[in-house]
């Protein structure tokens, strides 16, 4: 790439797209509604754009008051999700591709990728809504001036530094350690709260002020003030609790500082970028609503694995299971009250499997003791009106043959969906 970046061309041909693409057909998806659509919470299997597109047109303009983006930093670099799994002396690992970031065409692909789909997430917020914008130097310089035309410059209302002490250590440069996050309004009048942090006394010692309150703990004394635009929080370490395998995994303390200020109890959160899935974790603990969309199946089912089973959860996504590199057939019956189901002739590609892994000749003979040993998820769900999530298992936990106590009669169908660690999917619907 050589020359000037024609901002005004980006701009202008992303507005023009994105009014194209609204003007047109909204996406089509498959809509799995999991119970009751007492709430609507949304998992989005696929390209963001499309998950966007389907949303505008479901009438969700205007009804997000919390957008938090995490989108590829342009660090010309591919992402791996670190898989462990086997046993014992018998674990193997595999590095699984997760996302890439890399762009052909230089910084001007990159930047009318993300603006398009600004445009979008412009139209999806509320007039009291707000978006944050999580990048680094590499881009936040660029991505400033995208959202000042996007958004408007006077809708500008922070750029916040999260500093943290994790990472590699400078030699021809001061180390870098921060990551920025732009944060803008849609309109004047958004959702604030502010949030009141520790501020140390100098020398840790008393002030003494009349009518200020101070407390002291094991640093020092200090007074509660409202919160700075400098954050300093740890990411999510090797030894984490929180840690889930995605490289570029956010903590949880850094979204509920965002989610607790920018949206009330009952608000719409979403993330576009979703990866690990922290921020719909976090939205869902505090009682918010939330929408998720990624183009990874792992991090789809990473996500499910950190909430748990949800009420009103709508997966929508164009799954087309089936993959050759992963078949399974089943049987299942009722048993009195119980169905029994057994999961007989998992099938994978072994040359595929020995190939990636760490130890190949491990890897192919648990293929044939233990099968499961490669299943990410296994999801039983009943088939009547809506589709009923009547069991999840995650990991090496799934077993092949189980039997289900007090299984609604209701249910004359049934679908079992297996994805495997590497991301292929396989389905079966059965009579019962």
């Amino acid at each position: 790439m050589s020359g000037i970046l024609d901002f005004k061309s980006i701009i202008e041909d992303s507005r023009s797209l994105a009014r194209d693409l609204m003007d047109g057909k909204a996406a089509e998806m498959t809509v799995e509604h999991h119970g009751e659509d007492v709430l609507d919470n949304r998992l989005y299997l696929g390209d963001n754009l499309d998950a966007m597109l389907h949303l505008l047109g479901d009438g969700m303009k205007g009804k997000i008051d919390l957008v938090y983006i995490d989108p590829p930093f342009f660090s010309g670099a591919d992402y791996k999700r670190r898989i462990t799994v086997g046993r014992g002396e018998e674990r193997l690992v595999f590095y699984n591709h997760a996302y890439g970031d890399i762009w052909e065409e230089g910084i001007s692909e990159y930047l009318r990728m993300i603006s398009v789909r600004l445009f979008l997430m412009r139209d999806l917020l509320s007039d009291r809504g707000t978006i944050y914008v999580h990048v680094d130097g590499r881009t936040s310089h660029y991505l400033r001036l995208i959202l000042d035309q996007v958004f408007g410059k006077e809708r500008f209302l922070n750029e916040i530094i999260w500093s943290y002490k994790s990472g590699g250590a400078g030699r021809r440069s001061f180390s870098k350690k921060h990551d920025n996050i732009l944060v803008y309004t849609k309109t004047k009048d958004y959702i604030f709260n502010p949030q009141r942090e520790k501020s140390y006394n100098r020398g840790m010692k008393p002030y003494r002020f009349k009518n200020v309150a101070e407390y002291q703990d094991d640093i020092g004394w200090y007074t509660m003030v409202n919160m700075k635009d400098v954050w300093t929080l740890d990411m999510v370490g090797r030894t984490s609790s929180e840690r889930v395998g995605y490289e570029t995994q956010k903590p949880e303390s850094l979204l509920e500082r965002i989610v607790r200020a920018s949206s009330d109890e009952g608000s719409i959160v979403a993330d576009f970028f979703m990866g690990s899935g922290t921020t719909i974790k976090v939205a869902r603990d505090l009682v918010r609503g939330w929408i998720g969309a990624d183009s990874s199946i792992h991090s789809i089912v990473t996500c499910k694995r950190r909430i748990g089973p949800s009420e009103g959860l709508r997966l929508c996504h164009r799954l087309v299971p089936g993959d050759s590199r992963l078949d399974f057939k089943a049987r299942a019956s009722r048993k009195g009250e119980a169905l029994e189901l057994s999961i007989e002739n998992m099938r994978l590609d072994s040359e595929a499997i020995g190939k990636d892994a760490s130890d190949p000749d491990l890897a192919i003979r648990l293929l044939k003791e233990r099968p499961q040993t490669y299943i990410d998820y296994l999801g039983l769900y009943g088939i009547k009106d809506n589709i009923e999530t009547i069991g999840e298992w995650y990991g090496q936990d799934v077993e092949l043959g189980f039997l289900i106590e007090d299984f609604p009669r209701k249910y004359d169908r049934i679908m079992i969906r297996m994805i495997d660690i590497f991301g292929n999917i396989a389905e079966r619907e059965l009579e019962v």
